[in-house]
């Protein structure tokens, strides 16, 4: 079995898997609105044996149980884990949360793939080699000026934050340019929307790894730059993330230089 139909398999089982079980919440956890369910813990425990089952000397970072530590040493091959993303959502029963796996070698994102529970669908993909979706090969996306774009954000859950602030003025900057925002509390949804052209832009301050390393494998391969406010991306340290269409993405970051 191939990389690409190895992530697939092992993202969708994993959806399927917390399709079962209840909206046990364990824990809030630190910030506002951000809990643990008990399906955090078990699906992260399901991923983490199947990729290493398949890849035995690989590397786990992932959200959840001390395995969010980011290590010294960051040259090996990695597993970038989200078991759920979107825990809140899927507290309420709301079906906006997904499953996100990123495959990091020398920290380059090589291969990633993504469960989206809304849609029941699985994007996967790998470096040169495009994404595809369900199996199907996808198509690259169109490019899109920033007015009239869907841009897609998330206040994040630390409101003491000094970047708060900076986040409402960017966003009444992009209103002003014409871009329409909503937000949507998964970021595995908000790019597998993104790798369908439903959207333009997905931004956010404060990010993790595990949040969008599975997700870039995917747009990029359909044409997608991921960068951030202050430059190129590191995805062990992904603050200030900006991913999208090319044009869309240039002109956001143009539009909200003076902010920043």
């Amino acid at each position: 079995m191939s990389m690409k139909e190895t992530l697939a398999r092992v993202v969708r089982d994993a959806g399927q898997f917390v399709e079962q079980l209840p909206l046990t919440v364990l824990q809030e956890k630190e910030g506002v609105g951000n809990v643990q369910l008990r399906a955090d813990i078990e699906s992260q425990a399901l991923l983490v044996k199947e990729i290493m089952s398949h890849f035995p000397h690989i590397q786990i970072i992932a959200e959840e149980n001390g395995l969010e530590k980011i290590p010294h040493d960051l040259s090996g091959t990695f597993a970038i884990i989200d078991a759920l993303d979107g825990s809140t959502n899927r507290s309420v029963g709301l079906p906006l949360w997904g499953i996100s796996v990123g495959i990091v070698q020398n920290r380059e994102i090589v291969a990633g793939a993504m469960y989206d529970r809304l849609s029941g669908k699985v994007f996967v993909a790998e470096s040169g080699k495009g994404a595809f979706l369900d199996g199907e090969r996808m198509h690259p996306l169109p490019d899109h000026p920033l007015r009239r774009a869907i841009v897609v954000t998330s206040p994040g859950y630390d409101f003491e934050r000094d970047w708060v602030p900076n986040n409402r003025r960017a966003n009444e900057a992009m209103r002003r340019g014409g871009a329409q925002i909503r937000i949507f509390g998964s970021s595995v949804c908000d790019l597998a929307m993104l790798a369908e052209g439903n959207i333009h832009v997905y931004t956010e301050e404060t990010i993790k790894p595990w949040d969008i390393a599975g997700g870039i494998a995917v747009v990029r391969e359909l044409g997608c730059v991921a960068t951030t406010y202050s430059g190129e991306l590191d995805i062990f340290h992904p603050m200030g993330v900006v991913i999208g269409v090319p044009t869309a993405v240039r002109e956001f970051i143009e539009l909200t230089k003076h902010i920043r």
